[in-house]
């Protein structure tokens, strides 16, 4: 049985290199196409962001208008996107902001491909070229999103729970830059009894959330979640565009479902997911088996 699942990973891995290899051509080229043209990808509102921070004034970077100014400065913006993330994420952001736009892009999807990788090493050490194989990785390093990242804080948090549970929690907390990533955690986590890690991901959340509010003051944060009711008006109305909506929701939307109905099947598919999770962490502290029942960071 061993044998035979080792050449069977053999085979796939054979089999992803070229793929991987295409997807790293692409993603290469539409790089490459930045530097001579710069255009508008997801990266340009953490660039923006990080930008506001630099300059002093943080808590514009959740005001639409001020926020897409300094998108302009440097692409031109199709629509009114707000800046998503918690107040955490600025300090984050500010770094990569110190680069011009083009270099930042560059440096920040190189630096969260190695996040990438290095987690994906840790949690499948076979893995190899069939981690680059998945089109979400030739997505992700297209336009600068936050895949890589939350990726590497799952998958990182994952392989070490067997053995340090309490820090296996805290790299899991760090989720909190995109929490909607978390919400099955807290779930599967009683599910499999893992004490410490919950303790850790509490530590790990709020010491995070904290930092933000020391750095940028409470009112970023209401500032932040003020946003809500426009996050919730683009996606009612689809303004995205349901095909880039990576959801049940967005898929019954998309078939003509008014949104009441779309969102009842939505919570009961969620529910469904999380009970099947549920079980899974509560019978085997298999990691692979464990993983393969979480909801994966869209990259999305």
């Amino acid at each position: 049985m061993v044998a035979a699942d080792q050449g069977a990973y053999g085979w796939l891995g054979r089999a992803a290199k070229p793929v991987a290899l295409a997807w790293l051509f692409v993603a290469a080229l539409a790089l490459a196409m930045q530097l001579s043209r710069p255009y508008s990808v997801d990266f340009v509102s953490y660039w923006a962001a990080g930008n506001l921070v630099l300059d002093g004034s943080a808590g514009a970077a959740y005001e639409l208008d001020v926020h897409r100014a300094v998108e302009e400065q440097v692409v031109e913006v199709r629509g009114g996107m707000p800046f998503p993330y918690p107040p955490p994420f600025l300090i984050l952001a500010a770094p990569f902001a110190s680069l011009p736009y083009v270099p930042a892009l560059i440096a920040w999807v190189l630096a969260t491909f190695a996040v990438y990788a290095f987690a994906l090493r840790q949690v499948a050490p076979r893995a190899g070229w069939i981690g680059g194989a998945f089109p979400p990785v030739m997505t992700n390093a297209i336009v600068g999103q936050t895949g890589f990242l939350m990726f590497g804080l799952l998958a990182g948090g994952l392989a070490l729970l067997p053995k340090r549970p309490l820090l296996a929690g805290a790299v899991l907390g760090l989720l909190v830059l995109k929490p909607q990533l978390g919400l099955v955690l807290p779930f599967v986590l009683l599910a499999g009894r893992e004490w410490r890690a919950i303790a850790g991901a509490a530590a790990g959340s709020l010491g995070l959330l904290l930092l933000g509010a020391a750095a940028f003051g409470l009112g970023s944060y209401a500032a932040w979640l003020g946003q809500a009711p426009l996050y919730a008006e683009i996606a009612r109305a689809g303004l995205t565009g349901w095909h880039e909506m990576a959801s049940v929701y967005a898929a019954l939307r998309l078939a003509g479902l008014a949104d009441s109905a779309a969102l009842a099947l939505h919570l009961l598919v969620a529910a469904a997911a999380i009970v099947a999770a549920c079980a899974v962490w509560g019978r085997t502290r298999a990691t692979g088996a464990r993983a393969g029942r979480l909801p994966a960071p869209p990259a999305l």
